[in-house]
């Protein structure tokens, strides 16, 4: 049955998605409050399949909210003209990506180093870009060495490009041509769904922008580009 005429699956994307996460919400409140409810005399199986059910639908619910992301960052009607209201300047877009990642690089004894900026406005967004970076290149650091991710940044005529170099253990070369596509991942036994890249690609082209992968010896290389101005 072909779907009906003039509907934009992309729009509808979020509110479905919205739906379904009040599903799980309210599922996981549920086995969660049952957890509390469960005496000790029940078992240590019952506790462990309830916990198994309640770690399911926090992964559920991540899910639904990378897929959120996802469908809003390859909106392309929501392009960026450079509103004030909706701008910042770049240290402040690399440090709070380096905020949000704070916990997965304190876990993991990484650290973030942060090369010369030059001073420019960017679209807020471009936070959301540099935070996917950052965690991808925590999640797939090497085992053998804690992760090292550096920043370099340059910008001329009216163009912003970031380089994100790691330390960590890199990508085969038969898995580069699938990179920026949704749920692809590199290595199932580690997290995350395999939307990441996919979100930064998508939003950075709406913006006019774009970003590349370049092999390095040892780990990866993202360098991506999008419009800026003067600050």
């Amino acid at each position: 049955m072909s779907a009906p005429s003039g509907v934009d699956w992309k729009e509808l994307i979020p509110p479905i998605a919205h739906d379904v996460r009040a599903l799980v919400r309210k599922g996981l409140s549920n086995a969660q409050f049952l957890e509390k409810l469960i005496k000790p005399e029940a078992g240590a199986e019952v506790s462990t399949h309830l916990r198994a059910v309640i770690e399911s639908q926090f992964d559920l619910n991540r899910l639904f909210v990378r897929l959120i992301a996802l469908a809003d960052a390859d909106n392309r009607s929501h392009k960026t003209s450079l509103h004030p209201a909706d701008t910042t300047d770049l240290e402040t877009a690399i440090l709070g990506a380096k905020l949000e990642c704070r916990d997965a690089l304190q876990r993991s004894g990484g650290e973030l180093v942060i090369g010369p900026l030059p001073p420019c406005v960017i679209p807020q967004k471009t936070q959301t870009v540099l935070k996917e970076l950052f965690d991808n290149s925590i999640r797939y650091a090497d085992p053998d060495r804690p992760p090292r991710v550096e920043i370099i940044a340059s910008r001329e005529a009216g163009k912003l490009q970031v380089r994100i170099a790691d330390n960590g253990s890199g990508l085969p070369a038969a898995y580069t041509g699938k990179l920026f596509q949704p749920m692809q991942r590199l290595d199932a036994t580690r997290s995350g769904f395999g939307l990441g890249l996919a979100i930064a690609k998508a939003v950075l082209e709406a913006a006019g922008g774009g970003i590349s992968y370049e092999a390095s010896d040892p780990g990866a290389v993202f360098i991506f580009e999008r419009p800026s101005r003067d600050a």
